[in-house]
């Protein structure tokens, strides 16, 4: 039998037992040890109690970080305190809900398109080998090319699979999500957003990829084109439109150019990153003369060049001008003679060359496209043919020979425009769609790439709100507090109005969850400790059941926080903060038992509220805000806050105090926790206890020592009587 303190062995050689005495040493060291290592027990005992303390420490503070983080801190905001109703009389048209900072008055809302995204879908079964393993066994491709999406370039290699293409895709960032229904045998594309941003382009494919695009996966490059038309994607050319900056190369800054006919005078300010040619032009346009008649003309012609002529017998004057300014006329404009003294009659100035996108040279030269193309215009019921030579037709040729296309009815078939930098094309009727998709390879290339065609874009939601008219890019949209989700065309008439039976189910589940809050920290402050249940030994539990160490451990655990000096003066705060009442706020309601809430007449239940929902519904009655005033308002001081926001401050002093008390919930344990009050206790304890068994390890080892002495003495003895009982029995 051996002994040891705190799980290490005594050192010494034990000899007892050499003597034939009898004595049981083992035991009788036990004994002397079990006296010697009370005080080493009742640290670790004081060690278990800190381990109990830290524990009930962050239960709570865990119930006070959820009630200020999830409860105090929405019942700070008017969104909450405020709850509005919203009734449509329409609600097929929209949904509608409304914050609590909405006004309570009539919108009314006329939808007239919604907003969409595109879908793209093979028009029949696609499949045409006998294997799905590859591309080039699914349709007989070969070899690799690209094909863009959106701007996205995206390698197809005929040795993938159509499932490899679909992750590819969805891979690219193209905002679009592609996928293959193999039952249907159909690929499909999407985008994933709506309004007219969103769009399918596949402009910047190789023809390769134009003809596995529509030939293969049999999606139609250009299709669906509606009287609202389908435009350039970018910009074909030269743009006035878009900012100088990205349109003449090296144009950088500000300027101002000064245009005066007689007294009327135009200061147009200039950011090259901001201005575009057209928004000059239009300022220049809007000179009048004294008659009220435009006495000015800018602009580009058809052959890209730009003119400036005064359209009235008095000159254009461009005197007090940057020289910015008569630079960008002179260099960027080719306007060489023009300058800041010389004034502009009614001849006027032309640019030397071109400067815009010329309409009458031939597409191989303004486009660099040097094929011929056969484009095939279909309304559904008739298809035309048109055969381009790029080497000899202008885009002002082109134009014409698609407007003079016509149906089956004899009325036009299409409507192609070019401005602005922008190619269009647009159905004529109104009841019937444009495809191109029956054209060859080198047309699709054409529009796609060179007109830069999107295939098929978006459109916006469009409305009219109060009388304005609205264009978003997404069904759902927040105007004044009140978000509208657009279900369908027609007119509403949305009525917001304060919704108090659910501002009063608000109260009082927040006053629930502060009584719960409360009872758990007045049960913890008030629980007497019992200084005799201690936490029991590895000794004593051997003794129990297992019922009965439950049963004392749970009261040894009981009453730790008794009196505590942070959870008692916290709840203290938070019984004060609802019976003081708002500084500044002025009538009748100006405390929480003005509006109904209030505490029992038992005075054991220590501060539990309770709400008289009369009461409380007749203050909002009279006055719609004013829960927010009484919880929400922040004050420069206590005293003028309201109650959440005093709450949220106690809760908060009170969660960092028991941060530094007992550490943070995150910390499970004492022994990595160095820096709260009761980690270093017991880091003081662990550092005691480890010098104590050094000491008790010592002390069993001498009591060892002595023990071994005695038997080693006793042994000698017992030789030395056996040798002379030898001798007298010889004698």
């Amino acid at each position: 039998m051996s002994s040891s303190v705190s799980g290490t062995s005594s050192s010494v050689t034990r000899t007892y037992g050499l003597s034939g005495s009898g004595i049981d040493v083992d035991s009788m060291v036990e004994k002397l040890m079990t006296a010697a290592r009370q005080p080493y027990t009742k640290m670790g005992q004081k060690q278990t109690i800190l381990g109990w303390k830290k524990e009930a420490y962050n239960t709570l503070a865990t119930s006070i970080d959820t009630f200020r983080n999830q409860k105090v801190f929405n019942f700070q905001m008017k969104s909450t305190l405020a709850a509005k109703s919203v009734t449509s009389s329409n609600s097929s048209v929209a949904s509608v809900t409304a914050t609590g900072d909405a006004v309570n008055v009539n919108h009314s809302i006329k939808v007239t398109q919604l907003a969409s995204g595109v879908t793209q879908s093979s028009t029949a079964k696609i499949t045409t080998g006998n294997s799905k393993s590859t591309l080039a066994s699914q349709f007989g491709v070969s070899g690799s090319f690209g094909v863009t999406i959106n701007g996205k370039s995206i390698t197809v290699n005929s040795s993938q699979s159509i499932n490899d293409l679909v992750s590819s895709i969805n891979k690219a960032d193209a905002g679009v999500t592609a996928t293959y229904d193999a039952t249907q045998d159909r690929f499909f594309l999407y985008t994933n957003a709506t309004g007219s941003s969103a769009a399918i382009d596949f402009s910047g494919s190789s023809q390769q990829g134009l003809n596995f695009i529509t030939n293969n996966l049999k999606l139609s490059a250009v299709s669906n084109i509606t009287n609202a038309g389908v435009s350039s994607a970018g910009t074909v050319g030269f743009s006035d439109t878009a900012a100088l900056a990205g349109q003449f190369s090296g144009l950088a800054g500000s300027f101002t150019l000064k245009v005066s006919v007689g007294t009327a005078v135009a200061n147009i300010q200039v950011d090259t990153t901001k201005t575009s040619l057209n928004d000059i032009v239009t300022q220049i346009n809007n000179i009048k003369d004294s008659s009220g008649n435009q006495a000015v003309s800018a602009g580009l012609d058809a052959n890209g060049n730009f003119s400036i002529k005064a359209l009235t017998s008095t000159p254009v004057s461009l005197a007090g001008s940057d020289p910015a300014a008569i630079s960008f006329l002179q260099n960027q404009l080719k306007l060489g003679s023009v300058d800041a003294s010389t004034p502009i009659t009614e001849t006027g100035v032309v640019s030397s060359e071109t400067v815009g996108f010329n309409q009458k040279a031939m597409l191989s030269s303004t486009l660099g496209w040097p094929s011929t193309f056969t484009l095939n215009v279909s309304d559904g019921t008739t298809t035309k043919a048109l055969t381009i030579d790029a080497t000899s037709t202008t885009m002002e040729s082109f134009l014409s020979q698609i407007n003079s296309l016509t149906g089956a009815d004899g009325k036009q078939m299409a409507v192609a425009s070019f401005e602005h930098g922008k190619f269009t094309l647009k159905s004529y009727s109104g009841d019937k769609q444009l495809d191109l998709s029956g054209s060859d390879s080198g047309a699709l290339s054409f529009m796609t790439n060179a007109l830069k065609l999107v295939n098929q874009s978006g459109q916006d939601a469009q409305a009219v709100l109060d009388g304005v008219a609205i264009t978003q890019s997404t069904n759902k949209f927040t105007v004044a507090n009140v978000t509208y989700n657009l279900l369908g065309t027609g007119s509403s008439t949305v009525s917001i109005a304060n919704d108090v039976d659910k501002i009063i189910s608000s109260v009082k589940t927040f006053i629930d969850d502060y009584n719960t809050l409360l009872s758990s920290v007045n049960t913890k402050v008030s629980e007497d400790y019992d200084s005799d249940y201690q936490p029991l030994t590895d000794d004593q539990k051997k003794a129990m059941s297992d019922e009965d160490i439950s049963a004392w451990t749970t009261k040894a655990k009981t009453g730790l926080l008794h009196n505590d000096s942070i959870l008692k003066p916290m709840a203290e705060s938070m019984r004060s903060a609802f019976t003081a009442s708002v500084s500044g706020l002025t009538g009748k309601y100006t405390s929480a038992a003005s509006i109904g809430i209030a505490t029992g007449v038992d005075w054991t239940e220590n501060g539990k509220l309770y709400v008289d929902e009369d009461t409380l519904r007749s203050a909002l009655e009279e006055d719609p805000d004013v829960v927010y005033k009484i919880f929400g308002t922040t004050g420069t001081n206590t005293n003028e806050n309201g109650i959440a926001v005093r709450l949220s401050n106690i809760l908060k002093d009170a969660s960092s105090k028991i941060v530094d008390q007992a550490g943070a919930s995150t910390a499970t344990t004492l022994t990595n926790d160095t820096t709260s009050v009761l980690g270093k206790q017991n880091k003081e304890l662990t550092t005691n206890m480890t010098t104590l068994n050094k000491k008790l390890v010592a002390q069993e080892n001498q009591y060892y020592s002595q023990f071994n002495a005695m038997e080693e003495a006793l042994s000698k003895l017992s030789q030395q009587t056996s040798y002379l009982s030898s001798l007298l029995g010889n004698s």
